[in-house]
């Protein structure tokens, strides 16, 4: 009776350790058209290189080198939200998701612009090419 017991607990563990186990798993539609949604497997694989704001004019732009980590062709969409000083979004027109892709190991120049007079942080996300952006 005691060795069915310690079975039954043996097994309860293992099905509550299987239940909480963290499984990577692909974004449904739902969580990529949740506001803010970045896809962190993408994010990861990515490095940014100096990003400073640059004075055109009248007119400030975003500009940085976005690195593939990886030896591995990376497809995918970005896009980059602008912050207030006080960390709220800055409202205006969205620049849309744009299209990208990195060779393994390459560097490709990036620029944001106009950037908002407002903005003072940014934060860039990131969507497969397979999603629905």
């Amino acid at each position: 009776m005691k060795s069915v017991a310690l079975w039954s607990c043996g097994l309860m563990l293992v099905l509550a350790s299987a239940c909480s186990s963290t499984r990577s798993h692909s974004a449904t539609a739902a969580e990529r058209a949740a506001p803010g949604y970045s896809d962190s497997e993408i994010e990861a694989r990515l490095e940014l290189l100096d990003p400073r704001t640059v004075q055109r004019g009248e007119s400030r732009q975003l500009v940085l080198d976005l690195h593939n980590k990886t030896s591995q062709r990376l497809e995918f969409q970005i896009t980059i939200d602008w912050f207030d000083a006080k960390g709220l979004p800055v409202a205006l027109a969205p620049l849309g998701w744009r299209p990208l892709k990195l060779d393994g190991g390459a560097t490709q120049p990036l620029i944001f612009e106009p950037m908002p007079h407002d903005a003072r942080g940014w934060r860039l996300r990131y969507t497969s090419t397979g999603g629905d952006r």
